[in-house]
């Protein structure tokens, strides 16, 4: 089941579980911080509805996730994240 999420521009996203997920921003965000559930082993996606410019990715402590897109873009486009220990960007 994925969860959609209806945030605003500059919001921070706190995501408490494996997902995936759905960003339902009806218009272009001009930034947004995307708050990673805590690790455990698997893949997470979040997906968007239109482009985010400004993008930050970070785990649930609030560190940057290496390797992360600053900017996510919209129909179709999403992204991955994978935990095996820490979370790195997928694709």
């Amino acid at each position: 089941m994925v969860v959609v999420l209806t945030p605003g521009s500059g919001d921070t996203v706190n995501l408490l579980t494996m997902g995936p997920y759905y960003i339902d921003n009806v218009t272009t965000f001009a930034s947004l911080i995307l708050r990673l559930p805590p690790c455990t082993d698997g893949l997470l996606e979040v997906g968007f509805r239109n482009p985010v410019t400004s993008l930050s990715v970070q785990d649930n402590a609030g560190d940057v996730v290496l390797g992360a897109p600053t900017s996510a873009y919209g129909p179709g486009a999403a992204l991955q994240f994978r935990c095996v220990g820490v979370w790195t960007y997928w694709k």
